[in-house]
């Protein structure tokens, strides 16, 4: 969860997160 909140936080890499998911 932390690093999702990382990511989260980043908002520039959200399309990454997206793609992850």
């Amino acid at each position: 969860i932390y690093i999702i909140y990382m990511w989260i936080k980043i908002g520039s890499n959200k399309s990454l997160f997206t793609r992850l998911k």
